[in-house]
């Protein structure tokens, strides 16, 4: 009788601790972070023409596009931060530049002669920071 006390006092125990320990749960989803979605206040690459196929969406820059679903080219942008954009044909915003002007949020395709060249992206008044990033 006395071990099955014991052994109920321990299971009661750790019930106890285990409803007061800390709860933890999934990293909350941030709004507009390199989720693949197009969100307020992005600028967005596609890899095909007319805003379609594999999205990569930045707030600020991009310093090399290699590891992203854009790797292989971008057909396409949409841009909703309200700033004008640049395309680097070099790593770290280097290189010759495109400059894409604010829009207003519908689908624009990319000229064909950059869509195989960009390797890195930046807001205009965010070059700096790519360069340096």
């Amino acid at each position: 009788m006395q071990r099955i006390t014991g052994m109920l006092v321990a299971g009661v125990a750790s019930v106890f601790f285990a409803a007061m320990a800390p709860q933890t749960s999934a990293a909350p989803v941030v709004q507009g972070g390199k989720d693949g979605v197009c969100d307020n206040g992005e600028f967005c690459l596609y890899t095909q023409t007319g805003q379609h196929g594999s999205v990569v969406d930045r707030r600020a820059y991009e310093t090399d596009l290699s590891t992203t679903h854009v790797r292989n080219g971008a057909a396409s942008w949409r841009n909703l931060t309200g700033v004008d954009w640049m395309l680097f044909d070099g790593v770290r915003c280097t290189g010759n530049t495109y400059r894409l002007h604010v829009a207003d949020g519908n689908a624009h395709d990319i000229h064909p002669s950059w869509r195989k060249r960009i390797k890195s992206i930046a807001r205009v008044d965010r070059t700096g920071a790519c360069r340096n990033g």
